[in-house]
């Protein structure tokens, strides 16, 4: 008997007596069979069966190999990711969409990506699921969906494909098949694939906006599920939005204050022709309004303490 077949043997044997150590004797190993070696399938994450990241071959060559192995930026690419929204209607206005993925699935998906493409061959994909709880009702209900898909890297640009969107679990499939509810039940999930776009994402025909450094794939027609970063164009263009939204913020609390504040003191009083009691009267109204509004300035913690203290003798002192 040759050390081939002495090893097929005892695997085999081992297969018999303990399935899950066979598994795990396999599980990443580089077998070289007749001369041609292959990767078997890897788990780089995993959260029981239905939450997952894997390395897993190509669905299809036809587009080429991969430029894997790669290095990318962790950052750029949970930025990235977050970029994705869901537009359900026309009018609903950009920074009212729905994010595709949270920013806790960002950050993980961005942690195995890294690690998934140095680790990956020219031949091999990144598959995952993830799970995502919602809370309906004003919280009073939980929902829990999936989101599965396929990522790989090439020509400097991050692939990503979407199978299953937002598939909810199946409540009664699991209360049939894992009745004491240990958690065991696997689904079987669509992680995208190259050559058709899966099942339900026709939905993504007008659904998501694009920004900047994102696309879909155009293969004739475009691909709705099928996106394609530029990292580094993405993660600029969010970081612009970031700053022009804290500018927007910073003009506003600065429009708020000047509204407070550039209420001219003299302009309250009026002219010397009225009254002469009537003066006091809007004197000690303005003076107190003044100071109620810089107090309330002070406890949202929009002006400092020095500054309230200046401000409070500035008005004490005008009277």
């Amino acid at each position: 008997m040759s050390k081939l077949q002495k090893l097929v043997f005892g695997v085999c044997f081992i297969a018999l007596i303990q399935p899950v150590f066979a598994l795990d004797f396999f599980e990443g190993l580089d077998i070289n069979i007749f001369g041609k070696s292959e990767k078997v399938n890897k788990v780089l994450w995993e959260d029981g069966p239905n939450q997952y990241f894997k390395l897993e071959e190509q669905d299809s060559s036809a587009n080429g190999k991969n430029d894997h192995p790669a290095e990318l930026d962790k950052k750029a690419i949970a930025l990235s990711l977050s970029l994705l929204k869901v537009k359900g209607r026309a009018s609903v206005p950009v920074d009212q969409l729905t994010s595709v993925f949270t920013s806790e699935q960002a950050v993980l998906m961005s942690r195995m990506f890294v690690d998934g493409m140095k680790k990956a061959t020219p031949k091999q994909d990144i598959v995952f699921v993830m799970e995502k709880s919602e809370q309906k009702l004003l919280g009073l209900k939980k929902e829990s969906s999936f989101i599965a898909g396929r990522v790989f890297y090439k020509d400097k640009k991050l692939n990503l494909i979407l199978g299953d969107y937002n598939r909810p679990r199946n409540l009664g499939y699991e209360a049939a098949y894992d009745p004491s509810n240990a958690g065991i039940v696997a689904y079987n999930f669509d992680h995208g694939s190259r050559i058709t776009a899966a099942q339900g994402t026709d939905k993504f025909t007008k659904a998501i906006y694009e920004f900047s450094g994102i696309e879909n794939k155009d293969l004739k027609e475009l691909r709705r599920d099928w996106f394609v970063f530029d990292l580094e164009v993405a993660a600029k263009g969010y970081a612009h939005r970031a700053e022009q939204a804290r500018k927007q913020e910073l003009a506003r609390k600065r429009k708020e204050i000047e509204d407070i504040f550039g209420q001219s003191f003299p302009s309250m009083v009026k002219p010397a022709s009225h009254s002469v009691m009537a003066a006091p009267v809007m004197l000690t109204k303005t003076v107190e309004d003044r100071l109620v509004a810089l107090n309330n300035l002070k406890e949202k913690g929009l002006i400092t303490e020095e500054e309230y203290a200046a401000k409070r003798k500035k008005i004490i002192d005008e009277l």
